[in-house]
């Protein structure tokens, strides 16, 4: 957790006696002196006797530090309730009795209680898996107590044996997870191996609430596939959503079986109609994503991007250790929003396992982009927006990692508009962070190509056709199946997106009247196209450029650059990162490589 804070850091662990320890960090990195207290309130536990230090101890040993690739090689040194521990322990045993107790005892002990035996073949297995949870514990296995009711947390995954009856993917899913976490983590199973996004083509995510969204069909008209995460079956929600499209289950089921609509879930799989998700399953097997897959996919998309990124390569780390504490010094801001600003996909990675563990997708509450924006805005604006950032952040991480469009709900009045502006940046931040790679040095300049032609990663929800309601879904399939059709409408609805609010409105009303002059039938919509900004100055920081550090990426790297060049020794740092900004400049050296991948970009010098 330490390292999560403080991603830039180079620490190491020393033990003095059982229980007792201290983490040494150079203090040129990390002085103990103005950081110690953040340390003692927001990183080590109360129970823990551990202490930060600028100086190594004598008479210690040392103990080895967790490496990023083998977060997930155990689960030792989690802070890991007793549930926590069932669910575990239940997903790598399906068979084995529910956990009722952990706690330890006198004399190193550690106290396991079970509610039944175990049997003899998986005896041996749990007493092994345990003994590398808590290394160096004596076990004591009991039985007989009677388990406690399931914790009330409804967001958290608990056992399947507690969980109902429930679709044969979430069962499965959940074997998946705990067979293939530890290559997850270690890198070894990439976000291109997952078959929610095989031949997607163009598309967008689209979050069912009960908050108006846009028309299912509009999209239709624009996006290859839409990715949906359902709306909740309780309190009638969904039947609320349902209403705002105009289309039923049936309908959607339609889509899903022609390939054109994808179910992902980031909340539990119970809380949606299970019978719809069931049929989904039914029609198309493929196009059901439980939260668990989703989860592991956010895992594969961070160890990957964390794994190529190029300020986080282990050569440019000991620069950044000298360039970070003097530019947060110059920016005055604290070193720990610096250091994750810079390095925030080694943050995710290191902070993300025992939150998915928990919580699958929804383990992004409180480490996604919107998190980090809230952080910042409180501390320059004074003003709390962590539940509306988080909020946002992961829905775009969700999209992100989906390599989609994120399609935000409208309310009819300018709350979402406001967040137009902070959206379009967690996006351009999480596509700079994947794009500046060593795969290919042209990445860097199709990605700020891609933001010179205006090409949004987040769309306002703007109604393009009002559709008669006798047109069914079968229509649509029909006169969306060309994909010349859905390029035209992408363009039209990408125009309209980037358009300042005031023009856009003005655009709609004339393809409005053009269409009324052929003799089309419209009924005008008043909203989610006359949002205004509320007022509370998120707009006015759209671009990054009065937040620091919380940069657009290609501030973030200017002001980089800028520090660095004022510190020694520093110029095979700036030439590293000068050679992926202007790939230009080694052309001959890249053109072998550009000849073997299909995207190639156009390289200017």
């Amino acid at each position: 957790m330490l390292r999560v804070k403080y991603p830039h850091i180079e620490s190491r662990i020393f033990e003095l006696a059982v229980d007792d320890h201290v983490i040494f960090v150079p203090r040129d990195q990390l002085d103990v002196e103005l950081h110690g207290r953040e340390f003692d309130t927001s990183v080590s536990q109360i129970t823990d006797n551990v202490v930060l230090t600028n100086s190594i101890p004598e008479s210690s040993c040392e103990v080895d530090t967790i490496r990023d690739c083998d977060l997930a090689a155990s689960f030792s040194g989690l802070p890991l309730t007793v549930a926590d521990l069932d669910t575990i322990i239940a997903g790598k045993f399906p068979l084995s009795p529910t956990l009722v107790d952990a706690r330890p005892g006198g004399d190193n002990e550690l106290l396991i209680q079970f509610e039944q035996p175990l049997t003899s073949s998986l005896s041996d297995a749990v007493k092994r898996f345990l003994g590398g949870v808590f290394p160096g514990y004596i076990l004591s296995i009991t039985y007989g107590m009677k388990a406690a009711s399931p914790a009330s947390d409804v967001l958290n995954i608990r056992p399947l044996k507690e969980r109902g009856k429930v679709p044969d993917f979430i069962s499965s899913d959940e074997q998946w997870w705990f067979d293939n976490l530890n290559e997850i983590y270690a890198g070894r199973i990439p976000p291109s191996s997952f078959s929610v996004t095989e031949n997607a083509g163009i598309s967008c995510f689209i979050h069912g609430t009960a908050f108006p969204n846009i028309d299912i069909r509009q999209a239709l008209l624009a996006y290859d596939t839409i990715f949906l995460e359902p709306p909740f079956a309780e309190r009638d929600l969904g039947e609320e959503f349902w209403k705002s499209q105009s289309v039923g289950p049936t309908e959607l089921l339609q889509l899903i079986e022609a390939g054109r609509l994808r179910l992902v879930f980031s909340q539990p799989e119970e809380r949606s109609d299970l019978g719809f998700i069931r049929e989904a399953q039914e029609a198309n097997p493929a196009a059901v994503f439980g939260r668990r897959r989703l989860a592991g996919l956010i895992i594969a998309d961070a160890v990957e991007t964390a794994d190529e990124y190029i300020l986080g390569r282990p050569e440019n780390l000991g620069s950044l250790r000298n360039i970070i504490p003097v530019m947060a010094e110059e920016l005055s801001v604290p070193i720990h929003e610096l250091a994750q600003s810079i390095l925030y996909p080694t943050c995710l990675r290191r902070a993300s396992f025992l939150p998915f563990l928990k919580l699958g997708g929804m383990g992004l509450m409180g480490i996604n982009q919107g998190s980090h924006f809230a952080e910042t805005f409180k501390r320059i604006r004074g003003k709390e927006v962590l539940i509306e950032a988080d909020t946002f952040g992961q829905a775009i991480h969700f999209a992100h990692v989906l390599n989609a469009t994120y399609i935000p709900h409208g309310t009819g009045k300018d709350y979402v508009n406001s967040w137009l502006g902070p959206m379009q940046l967690f996006g351009d931040r999480l596509n700079f962070y994947r794009s500046f790679n060593s795969r290919i040095a042209a990445a860097w300049a199709e990605n700020e190509r891609i933001k010179a032609e205006g090409r949004a990663v987040v769309l306002p929800p703007v109604p393009l056709v009002d559709f008669d309601k006798r047109a069914s879904l079968r229509d649509v399939l029909e006169y969306t199946s060309l994909p010349s059709d859905r390029r035209k409408a992408r363009s039209l609805i990408g125009r309209l997106a980037n358009l300042p609010e005031s023009e856009r409105q003005v655009e709609v009303e004339r393809i409005l009247q053009e269409l009324f002059d052929y003799g089309l039938a419209k009924d005008r919509r008043d909203r989610s196209i006359q949002w205004l900004d509320v007022g509370s100055g998120l707009g006015a920081y759209a671009a990054g450029v009065n937040m620091p550090p919380f940069f657009a990426g290609i501030f973030l790297l200017g002001r980089l650059m800028e520090t660095a060049r004022k510190l020694p020794s520093m110029d095979r740092f700036l030439d590293t990162i000068e050679s992926a900004i202007n790939p230009s400049r080694k052309l001959n050296e890249d053109l072998q490589l550009l000849s073997k991948v299909s995207r190639v970009a156009t390289l200017r010098s």
